[in-house]
């Protein structure tokens, strides 16, 4: 099996400027997913895919130069991940390269393993090649007790009838972990818009490891996370 990771980092982040290459723990954030992926050692292929020339160095510096570039038309805020995706893999079919399995790792999951990636990445090339394998963690709490707050602080139940029922009695919800996703070349060429969100099959990883970082209290959570991690991997050593 031939296999493509790709790392998509534009530079236009808003809500945490520069997150890409902000420092993390003593390495740019991105360098975590370039690291993982590399350290994973299943992949032929490691592309990070961007518009900038700093994360393109934090790239090179790791010994991963991109192929290529990322398209003017490709940064835009409304652009989806499989519309970067479809690009990249026709690039490299221009270019004669050809891959049976497609790795997703995002940017910012400082928290990605390299054993999950191993284990994700041999569930997927095992089951459907026509679904993608995404990594999801459980909600804290059923989805079925969740609410919203108006205008004057009122809290709205989503599912009112699901509010009365135990807990035991409602089914697990997931959650996009905001780390990885294998797919097929296959899947990602007949794709359209942003993609089938029902084609999907589920990695599960442990909710204190799901690190999607949009808002600056995403990152103060990772922080805190990644912290207690190194905290118990030096008790583990003690």
């Amino acid at each position: 099996m031939k296999r493509l990771c790709v790392i998509p980092a534009r530079a236009g982040s808003k809500r945490v400027p520069h997150k890409n290459v902000k420092d993390f723990f003593g390495k740019p954030m991105i360098a975590h997913a370039i690291d993982a992926a590399k350290a994973s050692g299943i992949y032929d292929v490691i592309h990070v895919s961007t518009d900038s020339d700093a994360i393109a160095r934090v790239a090179e510096d790791r010994g991963i130069k991109p192929d290529f570039g990322r398209p003017e038309e490709l940064t835009g805020d409304f652009v989806t991940i499989m519309d970067l995706l479809r690009y990249v893999v026709g690039e490299y079919l221009a270019r004669g390269q050809e891959f049976d399995t497609i790795c997703l790792i995002y940017a910012t999951s400082p928290l990605v393993d390299p054993e999950d990636l191993k284990k994700a990445c041999a569930d997927f090339e095992a089951g459907d090649p026509d679904k993608a394998l995404l990594a999801v963690a459980p909600f804290p709490a059923p989805i079925d007790h969740a609410f919203t707050i108006n205008d004057q602080k009122d809290l709205l139940p989503f599912n009112a009838d699901g509010l009365s029922r135990r807990t035991q009695d409602l089914s697990a919800g997931y959650y996009d972990a905001g780390m990885f996703c294998f797919y097929s070349p296959d899947y990602i060429l007949k794709s359209s818009g942003a993609g089938d969100y029902t084609k999907f099959r589920a990695y599960v990883v442990p909710s204190w490891r799901a690190t999607d970082i949009n808002w600056p209290e995403d990152w103060e959570h990772a922080a805190m996370m990644f912290r207690a991690m190194l905290q118990k991997q030096s008790e583990d050593e003690a």
